[in-house]
């Protein structure tokens, strides 16, 4: 009977998880300024506009998931997440709760690796143009210069300006490709610096262009900073007074059954362990929700 209890919760968590609370494709799009009509380049990098969704934010991550996987496998961590709180606790309502909770682990994991990713190419990035203000006065042509300061950086940026790159050999345009580069990103200084490099090639000049670009960069990325140690903050609290609960609520079922049974042995008992359990989730996703709009790029 318990086996039979436990596999009819998981299905119906799951089923309830897949049919309700499934993410919508706009959550996970970029608020990028659309790039303007012109003659694609052919970079080895998808562009922006086969890119949408789950997949531009996993093309960001790096991991090499399809896209059409990470909703199944949201389900089955959600499943997962129902079955091992009813056995901890034998509390449907809580445990179906949990299991929706558990259904945003692998997108919110995805999330936060492509954030991070997106600041590292971002502080490269910064690096990059600086050290390019100084190089293309020696070296002449931006090509020249850029592929030289390409040699010197780290992390995703340096595959992704290799492969703008080499959209040159392939009868496309660099400076292009750099621009859309910047769109994917939703980088609107990519997008400046690639304009800036094209203009130059027209042989117009572009140090005093490069020092305001760099001068605006350089206010926008002190003012990162103080937001992202206040969001890193916040994230450790909110995940403190949040998780902290929840995981003391399932220790509490495996360690002490007996307390845990004053939240399964009656229906007032799983009413109040499940609008507890509510409560929690309901906060989870208002402060993943504020967390996300409150960071420097939003996709």
């Amino acid at each position: 009977m318990t086996t039979l209890l436990i596999i009819a919760s998981a299905l119906t968590g799951g089923l309830g998880v897949w049919w309700i609370f499934a993410p919508k494709p706009a959550g996970f799009t970029f608020h990028a300024v659309p790039a303007p009509p012109a003659k694609r380049s052919r970079s080895a990098v998808p562009s922006a506009e086969r890119l949408q969704g789950t997949a531009r934010l996993i093309w960001l991550s790096g991991i090499p998931l399809p896209p059409l996987l990470l909703q199944p496998v949201s389900v089955i961590v959600g499943a997962l997440g129902t079955i091992l709180a009813l056995i901890a606790t034998h509390n449907i309502p809580a445990s179906g709760i949990v299991g929706i909770m558990a259904y945003y682990i692998p997108q919110t994991l995805l999330h936060n690796w492509g954030l991070a990713r997106w600041r590292e190419a971002d502080s490269e990035a910064y690096v990059l143009t600086n050290t390019l203000q100084f190089l293309l006065p020696v070296f002449g042509h931006p090509l020249t210069a850029l592929r030289e300061v390409a040699q010197s950086i780290h992390g995703p940026l340096r595959t992704w300006i290799a492969e703008a790159l080499a959209a040159e050999t392939t009868g496309g345009s660099a400076e292009q490709a750099l621009f859309d580069l910047g769109v994917r990103l939703a980088h609107p200084e990519l997008q400046l610096l690639a304009e800036i490099l094209k203009a130059d090639r027209r042989e117009k000049p572009s140090a005093d262009l490069l020092a305001e670009l760099i001068q605006a960069w350089t206010e926008r990325v002190r003012q990162d900073k103080k937001r992202h140690a206040k969001l890193a903050a916040t994230k450790r609290f909110t995940t403190l007074i949040i998780a902290g609960p929840v995981l003391g609520f399932l220790a509490l079922g495996l360690l002490a059954p007996g307390i845990m049974g004053v939240f399964s042995a009656s229906l007032a008992g799983q009413a109040a362990g499940a609008l507890g359990m509510a409560l929690m989730g309901g906060a989870a996703l208002v402060a993943r929700g504020a967390l996300h709009h409150a960071e420097e790029v939003q996709f």
